[in-house]
């Protein structure tokens, strides 16, 4: 493994033989950032940004519109004791009701040691149907011979294709079009992310404007970051992108 760390100013020519980019302080502006990452993905490089920013801070990730993970969530699969598989379509499977399964809709199992219904020892991994915490379906098994007994039921993982978006993108609307939600740092205070996203983005055009975060305790620069993130926040509004109702001064 060949690691560079690099300081001050990036080529985007210097970044051709890598595979990942990883960018730890703010020390380019945000608007170069951006084309950093855009560089990044004409060549398929993947591109990571963490910065701390005072009393908070953020992480960014971007692996490609075409990534493959083998392992979605790193949890260990589950296994469980089979009682009854019905022939039909779809074909219901009942589990021993001692241990509740932890499957979801849409994972993918795969069988072993079922006496009659054989047919499920040989399948490929079968994709799930949730009905209840010991009952799931697996589509057609009409066909199949008349289950007997036993059996053990296993969900697989299966390689799964994730699709990152830009930083621009990001930045300009974090939500996803498949209705993500901002996960509130502190329960007690709801919205309060859909703010620190407004206060990140006015951050960002604070160190493009001067090229260098607000010093503590200035107020007249904390001043300027609080009407920056104001104007980016009506500026949302106008065009229905992401926005607060109100800037917290908080």
């Amino acid at each position: 493994m060949n690691v560079e760390i690099v300081k001050g100013q990036v080529e985007a020519e210097l970044l051709k033989d890598y595979n990942l980019v990883i960018v730890t302080e703010l020390i380019i502006p945000w608007n170069e950032l951006v084309k950093l990452n855009e560089f990044c993905r004409t060549q398929s490089i993947k591109f990571i940004m963490t910065l701390a920013l005072g009393l908070y801070g953020t992480a960014f990730v971007d692996f490609g519109d075409e990534f493959m993970v083998k392992d979605a969530t790193g949890e260990n699969t589950d296994a469980n004791v089979v009682v009854h598989i019905s022939q039909g379509n779809p074909g219901v499977v009942q589990l021993f009701d001692a241990k509740k399964h932890s499957y979801n809709d849409g994972d993918y199992a795969k069988f072993r040691e079922v006496e009659g219904m054989s047919e499920l020892n040989n399948a490929a991994p079968t994709p799930i149907k949730v009905i209840n915490s010991y009952t799931f379906s697996i589509g057609d098994t009409s066909g199949y011979k008349e289950y007997v007994k036993g059996g053990i039921v296993e969900n697989v993982k299966m390689p799964k294709q994730l699709v990152f978006r830009s930083l621009a993108a990001s930045l300009d609307q974090p939500l996803s079009s498949q209705g993500d939600m901002l996960i509130d740092p502190d329960l007690r205070l709801i919205s309060r992310a859909e703010q620190l996203h407004i206060g990140l983005c006015a951050l960002l055009k604070y160190f493009q404007l001067h090229n260098s975060l607000p010093q503590l305790n200035n107020e007249e620069q904390a001043a300027e970051t609080v009407k920056l993130a104001k104007e980016l926040n009506e500026k949302k509004k106008e065009r229905k992108g992401f926005c607060v109702s109100e800037i917290d001064e908080k």
